[in-house]
C-alpha cells in the first residue's frame, strides 16, 4: 500500500506541476491531466482494497477506467510534439483537438456505464479488448508516427530519448493490461505504468522548456523538494498510527489520501495561491500588488533562464528558433521575461543608457522593443516612419512585415472564432479580413517563420555577429 500510496503521490506532484508551470500549452497540459487521471485511479483502487465488496465494485468501476485515460492523452501529448515544419503535423493536432475529448467521454461512459469493457471486478470483459487495446496502443502508434516524422532532430537526443524508452515500456504495461493471461501481478503493471508515466512527464517537461529556451530541472526539483516534505511531515503521523494501532480502515486511508493530496497540492500551487491572497490581503493597496507581482515574475524568471552565457554565440537556427518563440510572447511580458534572448548585449546597452538596473520586466520590456523595430524594417525600403496602423497593403513586398506586425504587435488573431476583434483601425480590420480570406493558416505560418527568421538576423548584425 506504501508504494501506491507513494506512486499517487508522484503522479499528482508531477501533474500538477506541468499543469501549473506550463497548462497554457497543449503537450504539458495533456501531459499533466494524464497523470492526475493515473493518480485518481491509484487513489481509487486503493480505497477499494480496504473497502466493502459493494463499496470496493463500485470504487473499482470508477477507477479502473482511468488507467487507460493516459494513454488516450499521450497521444493527444505527442502530436504537439511534433516539430512544427514536420509533414502533416498541422492535421493531426487538428484532429486529435477535435477527437480527444469525444474519445476520453465515449470510452470512459462505455467503461463505466456499461459491461461492455470491465466486468464488475475490473476485468477486461472480451467485448471490450477492442476499445481497451486501442487505448493502450495508441502511443505506441504515436512513436511510429514521431519517428517516421523526425523528432530526433527537434531537440536534444538525451531528452528525446528518455521520451521515447518511456513511452514504450508504458505502451508495453497498458497493453499488458488488457491481456487476459499477463504474466505479472496487476499490482506490478500498475506500479511499472506509474514509473513509465513519471519519466514521460519529465520527458515532456524538458522538451518543452527546450523549446522555449529554458530552464526545468531547478524548478522541478524545488517543487519536488517542497512536495515530499509537506507530505512526510502531515502524513507520517496518520501512516504511523494505522500502522502500529488503528491498522488501514477505509476511513483512515480516505484521511491519509486527503492528506497526501493537500500536502502535494498546498506547495505545488503556491504561486496560483499566493496571486488570490494578494488580490484578497491587498485590494485596497495597488502598490503592493504590484509589487508583489513583478517579485513573482523575477523569481520564475530566475528559475527558468537557461544558463547561457553567451545568446549571440549561438548558432543561426537556434537563434532563430528562440526568437520565435520570443516573437509569439511579444503581448506578454511575464513569458518573454523568461526568453534568453533578454540577455542579449543590445538589451544591456539600453538598460545603461537608460540608468536602469536591468530588473526582469525591464529587460523584457526592451527586449520587446528591440523586436518591434526589427518588425518594423521589415516594411518595405522608403516606408519606415509610416504609422503601420494607418497603413495596409497585401502586396507581396509587405508580406513579411504583414506576417508579423498584424499577429503578435496589433494581436490579431484571425483564425480563432472566440477572438474578439471589435472597433479596430480601418488598416487592422482591411489586414484582418485579407488574413481570414487570401491566406491560408499553413501560408501564414511560412511567412512567419521566413520573417522570424529575417529578425533573427538582423538582431544578431546588432550583436555584431556575422554569418
Amino acid at each position: 500500500m506504501l508504494l501506491s500510496l507513494l506512486a499517487y503521490a508522484l503522479a499528482l506532484w508531477l501533474g500538477t506541476f506541468l499543469l501549473v508551470r506550463d497548462g497554457a500549452r497543449p503537450a504539458p497540459c495533456l501531459a499533466g491531466l494524464g497523470l492526475i487521471a493515473y493518480g485518481l485511479a491509484l487513489a481509487g483502487t486503493l480505497l477499494a482494497g480496504q473497502s466493502s465488496a459493494e463499496t470496493a465494485r463500485l470504487l473499482v468501476r470508477f477507477a479502473n477506467p482511468l488507467f487507460f485515460l493516459p494513454a488516450i492523452l499521450w497521444a493527444g501529448t505527442l502530436s504537439h510534439l511534433l516539430p512544427e515544419d514536420a509533414p502533416w503535423r498541422e492535421l493531426f493536432v487538428r484532429g486529435w483537438n477535435w477527437a480527444l475529448p469525444f474519445v476520453l467521454l465515449i470510452f470512459y461512459g462505455l467503461a463505466v456505464g456499461t459491461g461492455w469493457v470491465f466486468d464488475g471486478t475490473g476485468a477486461v470483459q472480451p467485448t471490450g479488448y477492442l476499445l481497451a487495446g486501442l487505448a493502450a496502443l495508441l502511443p505506441l502508434i504515436e512513436v511510429l508516427i514521431l519517428l517516421g516524422v523526425g523528432l530526433l532532430r527537434a531537440g536534444p537526443r538525451r531528452h528525446v530519448g528518455l521520451l521515447l524508452v518511456a513511452l514504450l515500456f508504458f505502451s508495453l504495461s497498458a497493453t499488458l493490461l488488457v491481456l487476459p493471461t499477463a504474466w505479472l501481478p496487476r499490482a506490478w503493471l500498475l506500479l511499472g505504468m506509474g514509473v513509465d508515466l513519471l519519466l514521460l512527464g519529465i520527458g515532456v517537461a524538458a522538451l518543452d522548456a527546450f523549446q522555449e529556451g529554458e530552464a526545468w530541472l531547478p524548478g522541478l526539483l524545488r517543487s519536488l523538494s517542497a512536495a515530499f516534505l509537506y507530505a512526510l511531515i502531515f502524513a507520517t503521523p496518520v501512516a504511523i498510527t494505522g500502522a502500529t494501532a488503528t491498522g488501514f480502515g477505509p476511513a483512515l486511508v480516505a484521511l491519509l489520501l486527503v492528506i497526501v493530496t493537500l500536502a502535494v497540492l498546498a506547495p505545488t500551487l503556491d504561486t496560483p495561491v499566493q496571486i488570490v491572497l494578494d488580490r484578497l490581503a491587498y485590494a485596497r493597496f495597488p502598490r503592493l500588488r504590484r509589487v508583489q507581482a513583478e517579485l513573482r515574475i523575477e523569481a520564475q524568471r530566475q528559475v527558468r533562464v537557461a544558463d547561457n552565457p553567451s545568446v549571440a554565440a549561438l548558432d543561426a537556427d537556434e537563434f532563430a528558433r528562440l526568437t520565435r518563440r520570443a516573437l509569439s510572447h511579444f503581448g506578454n511580458l511575464p513569458k518573454l521575461a523568461t526568453s534568453p534572448l533578454t540577455q542579449l548585449r543590445a538589451v544591456e546597452s539600453r538598460l545603461a543608457e537608460a540608468g536602469l538596473e536591468g530588473s526582469t520586466l525591464e529587460r523584457a520590456a526592451i527586449l520587446k522593443s528591440l523586436l518591434a523595430e526589427s518588425i518594423d524594417r521589415l516594411a518595405p525600403p522608403g516606408s519606415n516612419g509610416v504609422d503601420p496602423a494607418a497603413l495596409f497593403s497585401s502586396t507581396e513586398e509587405w508580406r513579411h512585415f504583414n506576417a508579423l506586425y498584424y499577429p503578435y504587435v496589433a494581436g490579431l488573431r484571425p483564425y480563432s472564432r472566440r477572438a474578439a476583434h471589435d472597433h479596430l483601425p480601418p488598416a487592422e480590420e482591411a489586414a484582418l479580413e485579407w488574413l481570414r480570406v487570401a491566406v491560408p493558416e499553413r501560408t501564414l505560418y511560412n511567412w512567419q517563420k521566413d520573417a522570424a527568421a529575417l529578425v533573427a538576423q538582423d538582431l544578431r548584425e546588432r550583436e555584431g555577429v556575422t554569418g
